[in-house]
């Protein structure tokens, strides 16, 4: 499948600028994260920028603001009115993701998550029902949901997570990259930012 989104048209178009050869994979996020982590020259994206991370990475140029909810299948009456509630429901995360990370750890949830390499089986577990809600980025949910071809109908949001919700999530280079790759990139993402090209990405697909 064409690989789609804001972040990759925003990257096609940085990549136009340096004049570099590249090649996107879409790889399972603990794996994609791992890679940046240790080797240099790695694009990752997107990726939360938040304390925990800000020393790990070299970071290129904002995506967008990002909201984590959780999802919860249509069908289902479930009803999430507070953190207490989520005690009593199974939710598929994926891991290393920061929705991951943040309902085991921060909110001692780790027996109610059922881990995902991909962000699309959770959706699937969601819609198969073999999970009460998926933990999902607001607008890359959609994103994969119509990329699976899924109605839109057969989901629908259930609680957002106030702590981990307008974040912003970034282009970024791996800690290992040189510093004058590094400061091309940068140096490329304002010129497009300037001249607006970022905005009418976001436009498309947000609007």
């Amino acid at each position: 499948k064409k690989l789609i989104g804001i972040s990759v048209d925003i990257s096609h178009e940085l990549f136009k600028v340096v004049e570099f050869e590249y090649k996107i994979e879409m790889l399972p996020w603990a794996r994609a994260y791992d890679i940046a982590l240790n080797e240099e020259n790695v694009m990752i994206f997107t990726i939360g920028r938040n304390a925990n991370r800000e020393n790990l990475f070299h970071w290129i140029g904002k995506v967008a603001t990002v909201n984590s909810v959780l999802f919860s299948s249509a069908e289902k009456s479930i009803e999430v009115r507070s953190i207490e509630d989520l005690q009593h429901y199974t939710i598929a995360a994926t891991t290393s993701d920061l929705r991951h990370s943040y309902i085991t750890k921060n909110l001692g949830l780790k027996s109610n998550v059922v881990s995902v390499n991909q962000y699309s089986q959770g959706l699937k577990m969601l819609i198969s029902g073999r999970v009460d809600l998926w933990a999902m980025h607001e607008h890359v949910a959609q994103h994969i949901r119509k990329r699976e071809g899924i109605q839109g109908s057969l989901i629908k949001p259930a609680f957002k997570l106030e702590a981990i919700s307008n974040y912003q999530s970034y282009i970024a280079l791996s800690h290992k990259s040189p510093k004058p790759i590094v400061k091309l990139f940068q140096s490329a993402y304002k010129s497009l930012e300037s001249k607006g090209v970022i905005r009418e990405i976001s436009n498309k697909y947000l609007n």
